[in-house]
């Protein structure tokens, strides 16, 4: 009897902590990380941090069931969206309706890219100057002339690996991955996604070890799904909060900003244009990757954070891993057990006082 109960304990152990890290929190609504935001009918925003600052760039339509297409930039005051028009300089700008764009930004190695999808289906590559966006067909190699049309695409970088998913009008999900020079068709990356009805568009997202995918769809509402290590699977935790956006397509976009996570969502209407919605989950805090964790813990650093090793640091039995594309420096000792090699795209950096102790 006693072993039996040992067992059942284990049990539900594991079914609590297979759970969505989610499941005690709940998105709340947040007007001010909306703050500075122009209204617009199917209102897409993506966020990234570059050069210690914040950027979002917004795209939809301006009003109305026949408005133009068009960007906005912004970045962020620490309180407020600011007009940012030069973050959006040599991007399609006052465009008719059927050249309506959705963007996603990502920095792969050293360069910043966009790649726009179109209403009509098509996708159109862009690397960022330094001073302006600039036409780069070689970042959309290997996607096809046409997805369908109100293709909205989010790239993401996991397990060293460069992947893009797509959603459409029709509900259908496309994934590729990154091979160095081309996009390959990846099925195993979009493996366990339903039609969740028309206009389903993806932001995907990785928090406390578990990749994360929230959609929106032409009925106004969320879908959310986690990644299993094979599959996405139904997450109904992440979405727990978020109410319906305008009248029709919604288009969510998850970030993290100042160490919390922040969600900001568009929509569509007849009446239109559509204003942004925020919400925060400020009870997950984003994790500072740049932390040496306590002994015999292994440590996960995003490069994006360009982390500088200073003081010494032991994992004990612990290992060191690598995500993201950037950089790591270290000038302190660092004891573990393994060490994974960090990315083409990143470098690991030997400055003096480094001293690596193997367990």
């Amino acid at each position: 009897m006693e072993r039996k109960s040992i067992i059942v304990i284990i049990i539900f152990s594991l079914i609590i902590f297979s759970a969505s890290v989610f499941a005690s929190l709940s998105w709340q609504s947040d007007s001010n990380i909306a703050s500075g935001l122009t209204a617009m009918n199917y209102g897409h925003a993506s966020a990234f941090y570059k050069d210690s600052t914040y950027y979002l760039i917004t795209s939809g339509q301006k009003s109305g069931f026949d408005g133009d297409g068009w960007f906005k930039g912004y970045n962020w005051t620490g309180s407020a969206w600011q007009s940012d028009t030069a973050i959006i300089s040599g991007l399609p700008t006052d465009t008719a309706f059927n050249e309506m764009y959705w963007s996603t930004v990502f920095k792969k190695g050293s360069t910043w890219y966009t790649i726009l999808g179109r209403l009509t289906g098509e996708v159109y590559g862009y690397n960022w100057s330094g001073s302006t966006w600039q036409s780069d067909s070689s970042i959309i190699s290997g996607l096809p002339s046409d997805f369908g049309s109100y293709v909205v695409p989010d790239v993401f970088y996991k397990d060293e690996t460069y992947y893009l998913i797509a959603g459409t009008f029709d509900g259908d999900w496309y994934g590729y991955d990154w091979t160095g020079s081309t996009w390959h068709e990846n099925s195993t990356i979009i493996s366990g996604l339903p039609n969740i009805g028309n206009n389903t568009t993806p932001s995907v997202f990785y928090a406390d070890d578990t990749w994360y995918l929230i959609s929106g769809n032409g009925s106004s509402s969320f879908s959310g799904f986690n990644w299993s290590g094979s599959q996405w699977q139904n997450d109904t935790e992440i979405v727990d909060g978020l109410s319906s956006i305008g009248g029709g397509s919604v288009y969510p976009e998850v970030f993290e900003l100042s160490s919390n996570w922040y969600f900001i969502g568009g929509g569509w209407s007849f009446g239109g244009p559509v204003t942004f919605v925020g919400y925060n989950l400020t009870g997950l805090s984003a994790s500072n990757t740049c932390t040496c964790p306590s002994v015999n813990t292994s440590w996960q650093v995003n490069m994006s954070d360009s982390c500088n090793l200073t003081t010494s640091c032991n994992l004990g039995t612990g290992n060191l891993t690598f995500v993201g594309a950037g950089q790591f420096n270290c000038s302190a000792q660092l004891n573990l057990t393994t060490r994974s090699a960090p990315s083409n795209n990143s470098i690991f950096y030997f400055s003096d006082g480094c001293e690596i102790i193997r367990q």
